[in-house]
């Protein structure tokens, strides 16, 4: 089933997925993710993943990351409403600032606003195509659409920029089973992402 709602991100996913960053200067960042592909260890995976992880939030300018730690903090106690406004500064001061986007889409994601959450994926895969978080909630959204194809589409981008995301291959396994799209496949729903 085609859903043209999602349209232009799908585009954006098979141009972008796996493509160097805008701003390719951390060095430390671009060897993680050369590192990610070469290893077969879970445990070096899950270090490298970490370290990934932490570039991308401290990517920001000080006064976005400082939003951004702060967001962290209200998120932490159920305050989805103050921290989203945290980001919404974040973002007014570092509009490149590609972790504080994906943050603010995983919390529209949380409230149910799915349109304003992939319009910020967009933004993050366009200042960060690596960033395998962001397909991974793409795919999540998707998954909830009922658009099992393109969430298959997402779940296997972001697992050519991280093949260690077990969680999505799981998801990936589930998906290539379905009949032709024809079957509901509701236990996907309940799996953590």
């Amino acid at each position: 089933m085609t859903h043209e709602r999602y349209a232009s991100v799908l585009t954006l996913v098979r141009c972008l997925a796996g493509a160097s960053p805008l701003d390719d200067r951390d060095a430390v960042l671009d060897e993680a993710f050369a590192q990610l592909h070469r290893t077969t260890s879970p445990v070096e995976a899950d270090r490298l993943d970490r370290l990934i992880w932490q570039r991308w939030g401290s990517a920001g300018n000080r006064a976005a990351r400082r939003l951004l730690g702060d967001a962290s903090k209200s998120l932490a106690v159920g305050d989805e409403a103050t921290a989203l406004a945290l980001l919404d500064q974040a973002i007014l001061e570092d509009p490149d600032f590609p972790e504080a986007w994906n943050r603010r889409a995983t919390i529209l994601f949380m409230l149910g606003r799915h349109d304003r959450s992939i319009a910020d994926i967009e933004r993050v895969l366009v200042l960060e195509p690596r960033h395998y978080g962001a397909l991974a909630g793409l795919g999540q959204i998707l998954l909830q659409a009922e658009a099992w194809g393109e969430a298959l589409l997402v779940f296997e981008a972001a697992l050519a920029i991280n093949p260690h995301l077990e969680s999505v291959r799981r998801l990936v396994r589930r998906l290539r089973r379905l009949d032709g799209g024809a079957a509901r496949p509701t236990p996907l729903l309940d799996q953590p992402p």
